[in-house]
């Protein structure tokens, strides 16, 4: 059997992930996952539009990354952990019901060498507000 050879640092991918369901009235904690050592500042992006399939983000720098919403709001994680969050307060506004909004996370991370920019993307989430 051929043994695996490993020429750089073992990195997982940038991971986002949800707390809960968005219930309108409730919170949501975001959290940021395998944001790399050193990086000065991780983002949440929050757009009103899905771009499916994703689009590529190889022409500004970022191969092998891709964006999957629009960008109409940001929260900004200054001097990240390994593993970040930010809470998401959803209002009790029963108008909010069917709206959806996509979320992801990006880091800033010059020094890491990641590729040309030295940013990175994570996956996307999905929200589509509910009652319950």
């Amino acid at each position: 059997a051929a043994a695996a050879i490993i020429t750089g640092p073992d990195t997982a991918a940038l991971s986002l992930a949800a707390s809960a369901r968005p219930v309108i009235g409730t919170s949501v904690n975001l959290t940021l996952s395998n944001v790399p050592r050193g990086a000065p500042i991780a983002a949440f992006i929050f757009g009103l539009f899905k771009l499916d399939p994703g689009i590529s983000l190889a022409s500004i720098g970022m191969p092998g990354c891709f964006q999957y919403g629009s960008q109409e709001a940001t929260a900004l994680s200054i001097a990240p952990a390994n593993t970040t969050s930010v809470v998401y307060s959803i209002p009790n506004a029963p108008w909010l019901v069917g709206v959806h909004v996509v979320v992801q996370g990006a880091v800033y991370n010059p020094a890491g060498n990641h590729n040309a920019l030295g940013a990175l993307s994570s996956n996307g989430v999905e929200f589509g507000f509910d009652v319950n």
